[in-house]
C-alpha cells in the first residue's frame, strides 16, 4: 500500500479552503487550528554561546575601554562590573586584572603600533619632544610625531632616570629619536618642535648644526604665547581674584548664597591648563555684581577681608584692563593650538595680536615682550612658509623679513627661487584666480 505524503498544516488548510469553496461552502478553519501540532524546538535556541574567537575579541575591546579612559585595572574584578557583563553577556568570563596588564596589554600596543606604522609610511613628519614625570615620579622623555593632516602619534617614551638633562645629552636623544622614528615607523622627520626652556632651545640650536639642512628645528609658539601672558600680568591682580575666587567656590554658605543669588560658575586658574586664567578673569568680572550683592546682603556671614576685596573698584579696575590686555593672547593661544595649524599661520597669529594689542592702546612694555617672544617663536624658516601660503603671500612681513625669507629659500631650495618670484608677483603660470579667497 503506497505511503500518502505528509501536507504541511497551512498547506492542508488551503486545501480544505478550495474545496469547500467549489461547493459554495465557507471553510471553518478553527477545527485546524485546534490540531495544531507543535513547533519543534531546539535547546540552542534559549543559549548564548561564546567562541573563543567572540571571548578574545570582547576581552581585546574591554582592555581598550580601560586604557583609553586611564580606569584602574582593578576595575575589571569589581562585583558591579561582573553584573553587568553577565547580565550582557551570560557565560562569558572578563579578562581580570592580571590578563589587563599584561598579555592584552602587549596585544593592544602591537595593534596600535601596526596601525601607527601603516598611517606614518613614507609621511613627512613634525617630531616633538617633552619632558615629564610618571606617576612614580620618574623623569622621562615623550617623543611623539604629527603628520600635515593634524594626527599625533605617540612613537616612543624614554627613561631619562639618572641623566641630567644637558642640552647636550638632549640633542643627542632626540638624534636617536630621529633614527628609531624613521626605521620603525619609516616615516620622514623634518621638523623637531620642543618648549622653550633654555636647555631645550640651546638643544635645538646643538641639533641644528649637527644635522643641517636637513632638520628644521624651532620652539613652540603655544607654550611661549602662555609665556607670554605670564610676562605682561599686572602684580598681584591674579593673587587677589584667584582668594575671591576660591572663597565663593570653596567655602559651603557663601558659595551657597552665591548660587541661590544666580551666580554663575566660577574658574579657577591652572598652570598646566593654558587659558584658564583668562577664563577665571572673565567669570569674576562677569559676576561681580553678584558678589557685591552677596557681600552686602549677608555682609555677617562672609569674610570681611574677602568683602573689602569683593568690593575694592581698584582691584575690578585691575582685573579689567588685565583681561583686555589676555584676551588677544588667548585668541592667538587657541588658533595657535588647532590641530590644521602650520608654520605659515604662525607667523600672521604673532603679528595679528601685535596689532590687536596696539589698537587696545598697550603699554610699550606689554608690546616690546610680543617682540621678543615672537623672536623666539619666529625663523626664516616660517617667514618663507607665510611667504609662499596663498593665503597670506607674505603680505605682512617687513621688507628685511621678506629678504630672510628669500635668502632661507635660496640656501634650501634654490631651484624654486624663480617659481616663487613668479608666484609673488603673480606672473604666468600664477593666474589671478588662483588668489581668490575661497581658491586659496
Amino acid at each position: 500500500m503506497q505511503d500518502h505524503p505528509i501536507i504541511a498544516e497551512n498547506e492542508s488548510i488551503d486545501l480544505v479552503a478550495r474545496s469547500t469553496a467549489l461547493c459554495g461552502e465557507v471553510p471553518d478553519t478553527s477545527l485546524f487550528a485546534k490540531e495544531k501540532r507543535p513547533r519543534i524546538t531546539h535547546i540552542g535556541e534559549y543559549v548564548m554561546k561564546t567562541s573563543k574567537l567572540e571571548a578574545e575579541l570582547l576581552d581585546l575591546q574591554i582592555a581598550r575601554y580601560i586604557y583609553a579612559t586611564n580606569t584602574p585595572f582593578i576595575a575589571v574584578e569589581h562585583p558591579e562590573f561582573m553584573k553587568l557583563i553577565k547580565m550582557l553577556r551570560p557565560g562569558y568570563i572578563p579578562p581580570n586584572r592580571h590578563d589587563i596588564g599584561n598579555k592584552l596589554l602587549n596585544n593592544v600596543q602591537g595593534s596600535l603600533l601596526d596601525t601607527c606604522r601603516k598611517t606614518l609610511e613614507d609621511k613627512t613628519v613634525s617630531l616633538s619632544l617633552d619632558g615629564w614625570s610618571n606617576v612614580h615620579n620618574e623623569p622621562v622623555v615623550c617623543v611623539s610625531v604629527t603628520t600635515d593632516k593634524g594626527e599625533t602619534f605617540l612613537t616612543e617614551t624614554i627613561d631619562t632616570s639618572g641623566h641630567s638633562h644637558t642640552s647636550e645629552y638632549l640633542a643627542e636623544l632626540a638624534a636617536d629619536a630621529i633614527t628609531s622614528c624613521e626605521i620603525n615607523f619609516r616615516c620622514h622627520v623634518r621638523n623637531v618642535v620642543t618648549d622653550n626652556a633654555a636647555n631645550m632651545a640651546k638643544m635645538r640650536r646643538d641639533l641644528q648644526k649637527k644635522i643641517p639642512n636637513e632638520i628644521l628645528t624651532y620652539g613652540c609658539s603655544a607654550h611661549l604665547l602662555n609665556l607670554l601672558a605670564q610676562d605682561v600680568q599686572i602684580t598681584g591682580i591674579k593673587e587677589q581674584v584667584v582668594q575671591i575666587v576660591k572663597y565663593f567656590r570653596h567655602t559651603h554658605l557663601p558659595a551657597a548664597r552665591y548660587k541661590q543669588a544666580g551666580g554663575n560658575s566660577l574658574v579657577i586658574p591652572h598652570e598646566i591648563r593654558w587659558n584658564t586664567l583668562t577664563d577665571c578673569l572673565k567669570s569674576y568680572i562677569s559676576n561681580w555684581h553678584i558678589l557685591v550683592q552677596v557681600c552686602e546682603e549677608y555682609r555677617d556671614e562672609i569674610n570681611s577681608n574677602i568683602g573689602n576685596k569683593v568690593k575694592n573698584y581698584s582691584i575690578k579696575r585691575n582685573a579689567e584692563d588685565l583681561f583686555i590686555r589676555l584676551k588677544p593672547i588667548s585668541v592667538a593661544l587657541d588658533r595657535i593650538q588647532r590641530e590644521n595649524a602650520i608654520i605659515s599661520d604662525t607667523v600672521e597669529v604673532w603679528k595679528t595680536l601685535y596689532e590687536d594689542l596696539l589698537s587696545s592702546q598697550q603699554p610699550a612694555h606689554v608690546l616690546r615682550k610680543v617682540d621678543e617672544r615672537a623672536a623666539q617663536a619666529i625663523s626664516p624658516a616660517h617667514y618663507s612658509a607665510n611667504l609662499i601660503d596663498p593665503r597670506y603671500r607674505g603680505r605682512k612681513l617687513t621688507e628685511k623679513e621678506a629678504t630672510d625669507a628669500m635668502e632661507y629659500i635660496h640656501q634650501h631650495c634654490p631651484n624654486a627661487i624663480a617659481t616663487v618670484l613668479q608666484f609673488k608677483a603673480g606672473y604666468d603660470p600664477f593666474k589671478s584666480y588662483m588668489f581668490s579667497d575661497d581658491v586659496s
